[in-house]
């Protein structure tokens, strides 16, 4: 997997990406099937840090599947490319093939203004992107912050929690916040019922860190999720 630049102060959109890199590599190095999946295919992806040397002509380059993009930096500043011409250039050149937008969860890059105002129209131009964000949940702490969500143009949310949201591994602020992030998908998926709409579509994308992700683990958070109803449950490396 590609990307147009390496430098990046965000270590939490870094390890994310980092992550999703890794378990893609390891699936085609042990699936028997998926090595016979042509590599171009994963090369395509494209990583758009907040801070970086450069940003690519769109012009110059084939379209990518997938864009990573942090859309501020670790102070919650936005991206020096996201405001200037470069959608413009962008969605002359790929708007009409199908790209997987992935917004990395960086702070406050969510709901921001100026953010949402470009993947609006982003969403109008080009409608072949999906838009996903992912998120740990922060921002979206309030039921202000979830209706704002609702009126986003994201076609999915996706929620990275691994086993501290489950039952009894975590204590006092881990256990809070885990038990936060729970509360907001939660409240997504039933406002979203409640209002008889049909996107964002809500994910939770498990995140083990670093250590492997443990089969009861799994199980047990995979019942978790079809209490809350979420829309899939999503174990990086397993088909999706």
């Amino acid at each position: 997997m590609s990307s147009w630049n390496t430098f990046c102060d965000s270590d939490a959109a870094r390890k994310s990406f980092a992550r999703m890199a890794a378990m893609r590599l390891r699936r085609r190095l042990l699936n028997p099937v998926l090595r016979r999946v042509d590599p171009r295919r994963f090369r395509d992806e494209r990583w758009m840090p907040a801070q970086g040397t450069a940003t690519p002509e769109p012009a110059v380059s084939r379209p990518p599947s997938a864009l990573w993009l942090e859309a501020t930096d670790s102070q919650g500043q936005l991206a020096s490319w996201w405001s200037g011409d470069w959608w413009g250039r962008c969605l002359a050149s790929w708007g009409r093939a199908a790209v997987t937008v992935v917004l990395l969860p960086t702070p406050g890059a969510i709901l921001m203004p100026a953010v949402l105002e470009q993947l609006g129209r982003v969403c109008v131009a080009a409608r072949k992107w999906r838009l996903i964000a992912q998120t740990r949940g922060d921002e979206l702490a309030s039921t202000a912050a979830v209706d704002r969500l609702l009126r986003t143009p994201y076609h999915e949310v996706e929620f990275l929690a691994g086993d501290d949201v489950l039952p009894g591994r975590g204590r006092g602020y881990v256990a809070w916040r885990a038990q936060r992030i729970l509360a907001v998908m939660k409240q997504v998926v039933e406002l979203r019922g409640a209002r008889g709409l049909t996107r964002p579509l809500v994910a939770w994308r498990w995140d083990a860190g670093r250590a492997p992700a443990a089969p009861p683990s799994i199980a047990e958070a995979q019942a978790l999720a079809r209490q809350l109803q979420v829309d899939r449950f999503v174990v990086p490396g397993r088909a999706e």
